[in-house]
């Protein structure tokens, strides 16, 4: 009877952290999924809010754009739930420059959204390759514009500016985000 009951528990115990890795990877998939999904809200809303009578090929054209890469962002990781078991990583080469800027491009209307803001790449026309995982660098460089730009609305700057610095050694590549915003306190 004593086995009995040991075997049942430890079997709930295991169902316990099915159960729990199941909700940590749906919070992450949610997460992930919906800065995309809220980009393409705020492109349409921003630009509906703007254009009012003839519409340019051009202005449409940026919104297509827009929620073209991000849906093609979407399409990234969703890719990466197949197969759901598999932990390995995409491992390709690509332009860390062009991504960065194709990331402050889907969060434009974030920034047109606050008074005085401005994004500069420095440097703009360089092209820098990396060999990693494409998915997990947008979402780095995504989580890093949206706590710049929440810092910057926090503190409320007049002249709200990110700063993205890119350079490169021989065996090193350095990205550094600077903002104007309230900070992160740093203890040694």
């Amino acid at each position: 009877m004593l086995a009995s009951t040991v075997k049942d528990l430890h079997s709930k115990l295991e169902h316990q952290e099915q159960l729990a890795a199941i909700s940590d990877l749906t919070t992450g998939i949610s997460h992930e999924l919906g800065q995309p999904i809220t980009n393409i809200r705020y492109t349409i809303q921003f630009y509906r809010k703007f254009i009012k009578g003839p519409v340019t090929k051009e202005q449409i054209n940026k919104v297509f754009d827009s929620v073209l890469e991000e849906t093609q962002r979407m399409g990234g990781l969703i890719n990466r739930l197949s197969p759901l078991t598999s932990s390995k990583s995409m491992v390709e080469s690509f332009d860390i420059m062009e991504r960065i800027k194709k990331r402050v491009e889907a969060e434009g209307a974030r920034f047109a959204r606050m008074k005085n803001a401005r994004v500069r790449i420095s440097p703009y026309y360089k092209h820098i390759y990396i060999t990693g995982d494409p998915v997990k660098f947008d979402q780095l460089i995504t989580n890093l514009l949206l706590n710049a730009i929440d810092g910057i609305k926090e503190k409320n700057p007049r002249n709200k500016t990110i700063v993205i610095n890119a350079t490169e050694t021989k065996t090193d590549v350095f990205i550094k985000f600077s903002d104007n915003g309230i900070g992160i306190p740093f203890k040694y």
